[in-house]
């Protein structure tokens, strides 16, 4: 049979003769229908009982005919969706360098953004020690948490929760929550207070504000690693049970302290403890 029938009875078909001959198993089937001047109708149903249509998807079927039947428009349409991949790459902070078969991959499984999403989530890294985009926002609220609740995270751990973040599969408050609870097992007699909203860091504000006078620091850099802070949060009282400091014992325990020794505080308190000895002995001082 001539040439320029096979392509009209593709034509017919609904594909081309491009197509039909870039498939083996569509092209045995072409051949056939040919041979046996099949109407589109039977053709089409046999179509559908290949391992070929049984094992793709409408969109990834739909995505072939077209890169074959019509390049241009397929190339078009492509490009559309290497510019929303490449879009949310940016927003999401995903570090792909070359976005091509990600978006060739898009195009012709039909993803949609949340499936880009989780896509995207596995080139969540750190650049130059940080995240970018969404995922970087991300990164400073857990890591500013961390800090205010007094407990600590690894990159790994960071890395994991925001590439799930991305993923679309896990959210910034359940990464709170599970930092809330982690403190409230480190701060098991705090656990009511941080339920009501405090943190750890809002607990302790009374005691930084103590330290920073007797101490004589700036306050901005006492963090709830410190020490005498930690001590301050979590008092054992001989039957075992557990509480914070009164102010009245934190201000004792900070003047025993060696650093209290050489404050102006400790000097004056020295001075007046001299003056008063004296006047006890009928000396001026």
């Amino acid at each position: 049979m001539p040439e320029i029938n096979r392509q009209e009875m593709a034509a017919q078909y609904g594909l081309t003769l491009a197509f039909l001959n870039s498939n083996k198993e569509l092209k045995a089937l072409f051949d056939k229908a040919v041979k046996n001047t099949w109407d589109p109708a039977r053709f089409q149903a046999a179509v559908r009982n290949t391992k070929w249509y049984k094992r793709t998807a409408e969109p990834y079927r739909q995505a072939q005919v077209l890169k074959k039947t019509d390049p241009a428009t397929y190339k078009q349409r492509l490009d559309q969706v290497k510019a929303r991949v490449r879009l949310m790459a940016t927003e999401y902070g995903a570090r792909i360098g070359n976005v091509s078969d990600l978006a060739e991959r898009a195009f012709q499984m039909g993803m949609d953004d949340n499936q880009i999403r989780r896509e995207l989530s596995q080139y969540v890294k750190y650049t130059n020690g940080r995240m970018l985009g969404q995922a970087g926002q991300w990164e400073e609220e857990l890591r500013a948490h961390m800090q205010d609740m007094g407990i600590y995270w690894g990159n790994k751990s960071v890395k994991n929760s925001i590439s799930k973040m991305v993923a679309g599969t896990y959210t910034i408050q359940d990464a709170l929550s599970r930092m809330n609870e982690m403190a409230k097992g480190k701060y098991a007699h705090l656990a009511r207070r941080i339920d009501q909203g405090e943190t750890v860091y809002d607990i302790a504000s009374p005691y930084i504000q103590e330290m920073a006078e007797i101490l004589e620091v700036n306050p901005e850099t006492i963090t709830l690693k410190n020490p005498y802070l930690k001590k301050a949060l979590d008092v054992t009282d001989k039957d075992g049970s557990h509480r914070t400091m009164t102010l009245s014992e934190f201000g004792d325990t900070l003047r025993k302290s060696s650093q209290w020794k050489h404050t102006d505080n400790a000097k004056a308190a020295a001075s007046e403890t001299v003056r008063q000895l004296g006047q006890f002995f009928g000396q001026s001082v």
